[in-house]
């Protein structure tokens, strides 16, 4: 099912292409952006793309370190945790991703909430964090 997932989605170079968009758009924004600016923007978007594929289906190898620990000296709070989710999602929405898709990425990305923000319950911030950025 899921190698059908990274094909839906348009193949390895249409994810290529949205998750290029998405760490620009990240290491541009106000609120979560400072984060981003020591890191070299391309292996980061290196990184974001083999989790996705990975996660897709796609035969790709995800070379990263474990998301708790690759985080682990950041302070990020849920609303900046909340803030990338977002930007992830509207811009999947702006390539016409299909929304069961989006879906299941945003249950993906849900579910490192807690291993990133240190927090126990993020029941009550994740029901928020479908606010539109514009």
């Amino acid at each position: 099912m899921k190698q059908e997932l990274y094909q839906e989605l348009g193949g390895l170079d249409k994810l290529r292409e949205i998750i290029d968009t998405f760490v620009d758009t990240m290491f541009d924004d106000v609120m979560i952006g400072f984060f981003f600016r020591k890191n070299s923007k391309q292996m980061l978007k290196d990184r974001e793309f083999e989790f996705a594929a990975q996660f897709l289906g796609a035969d790709v190898k995800y070379t990263g370190k474990p998301l708790g620990a690759a985080h682990k000296n950041h302070k990020i709070k849920n609303g900046q945790f909340s803030r990338r989710k977002q930007i992830f999602k509207e811009t999947l929405e702006s390539y016409d991703v299909p929304k069961h898709i989006i879906d299941l990425l945003m249950e993906h990305t849900e579910s490192f909430r807690v291993p990133i923000t240190k927090t126990k319950n993020s029941d009550s911030v994740a029901r928020q964090s479908d606010t539109k950025l514009s």
